[in-house]
């Protein structure tokens, strides 16, 4: 019964991030915020394209588009699943994130994982924090 409230809250919270999204235009929050790309930019547009079978596409807006289902069934499975190995699959899914982002922001060109930091509103707001005339 646990585990379905927490799926429940899951869903729910995702739901509200893609409401919010579609409002407000605002792709990715921390690009939007910081002005640098998250290690998930590109993620949602990837499982969209994978669930209409156009797996090039999804590819091309996140190659670990593929672990999302697996990642929902060791949540599902995670009681079952020894610690030692829990932490080993963390650890690897952490790892794999962190390496395709290094890749995807300094070594693959792309629109999609980027760095402009001007963009940002955090530090737009600094800017003009720094430079406004007292």
């Amino acid at each position: 019964m646990k585990k379905r409230k927490e799926a429940l809250s899951l869903l729910i919270g995702i739901g509200l991030v893609v409401l919010w999204m579609s409002v407000t235009g605002v792709g990715c929050p921390i690009k939007r915020l910081i002005g640098i790309s998250c290690a998930g930019c590109g993620m949602s547009r990837a499982l969209l394209f994978a669930a209409r079978l156009q797996f090039n596409k999804a590819f091309y807006y996140h190659p670990l588009f593929w672990l999302c289902p697996i990642i929902i069934a060791l949540y599902i499975w995670w009681e079952r699943i020894s610690p030692v190995i829990r932490k080993r699959i963390v650890t690897l899914i952490v790892i794999s994130f962190c390496f395709v982002y290094v890749l995807r922001l300094f070594f693959i060109e792309n629109d999609i994982v980027v760095i402009n930091v001007q963009s940002g509103v955090i530090p737009s707001l600094i800017q003009k924090l720094l430079h406004h005339p007292t």
